[in-house]
């Protein structure tokens, strides 16, 4: 037997036996997608307190990692400001050794040239002066002593060591100047030679210590974003925090909402299961 039905505007023709399968089967069908949907709305409802807790348990621990992140950024700054200001006494100081170091040479170019020529000169002239001295002198004790023989002219010269010998003593304690002074302005011309390197290193490592101090400076400024970053988010995170309960809510009745149609779309879908299985009073 044919059964003819005209439901949501659509001819609908099959035999009553199979319309009846069909119904009990969207019959089944709709009761347990009714029964789901409105048992996930109350779960959903029971489960909102938890899940609200939740979201506030996870937004606290946001805020609270942002603000020890914050503090942790705030040492950091500190401990580069002072590594800076190390840095630039420390380039200040290498700078004026460095200016020391070039005074320095001067001086012991100065140095080098009284040693390694006046000195030597002069010692010598002392040295000829000395010899023509102790001549003098030897004519002069041998003077004395002569006259000193004559009782009447009642002289008394008898010296320990005399004038002659003493200057010959002077004049002996110069022979190992000039070697003395060869070698020591030999080892001063070596550091003369060596000292502009060292000032050019030393103004190196001031260069460099410089260097290091702007790099310092400039991940002080990362730093600075960073912290301007973060206190905009802990800004940004705030409200929401306060405003979770009801963000919550909106999202379960948005969803209460979805639930609800398509609980009304399963009473339709019954509905006409119910009405095809009651199909067998109907005559086609």
């Amino acid at each position: 037997m044919i059964v003819n039905l005209k439901m949501c505007g659509v001819n609908l023709n099959m035999s009553l036996p199979l319309k009846r399968g069909l119904g009990v089967l969207l019959v089944v069908l709709a009761s347990a997608s009714f029964i789901f949907s409105v048992g996930g709305l109350m779960a959903l409802w029971g489960a909102r307190p938890a899940i609200t807790a939740a979201l506030q348990d996870t937004a606290n621990l946001i805020s609270e990692t942002l603000v020890t992140t914050q503090k942790a950024l705030t040492v950091a700054d500190e401990a580069l400001q002072n590594a800076g200001t190390s840095l630039a006494l420390l380039s200040g100081s290498v700078d004026s050794l460095a200016d020391s170091m070039g005074n320095t040479q001067q001086a012991l170019v100065a140095v080098t040239v009284l040693v390694q020529e006046d000195l030597p000169q002069t010692i010598e002239a002392a040295r000829t002066a000395l010899t023509s001295a102790q001549e003098t002198a030897r004519v002069v004790d041998n003077f004395l002593g002569g006259i000193s023989r004559i009782q009447f002219l009642n002289i008394n010269y008898n010296p320990a060591v005399p004038l002659g010998t003493s200057i010959a003593q002077i004049n002996a304690s110069l022979d190992n100047l000039p070697s003395q002074l060869t070698q020591l302005g030999d080892d001063l011309a070596a550091v003369n030679a060596s000292l502009p390197v060292i000032t050019t290193t030393i103004r190196g490592l001031g260069t460099t210590l410089g260097e290091i101090d702007t790099s310092v400076t400039e991940a002080r400024a990362v730093l600075d974003d960073y912290a301007d970053q973060l206190q905009l988010a802990q800004t940004t995170l705030q409200p929401i925090g306060a405003d979770l309960p009801q963000y919550v809510i909106l999202f379960t009745a948005g969803l209460t909402f979805i639930m609800l149609w398509i609980s009304v779309v399963q009473i339709g879908l019954l509905v006409i299961g119910l009405h095809w299985i009651r199909s067998d009073r109907a005559v086609a």
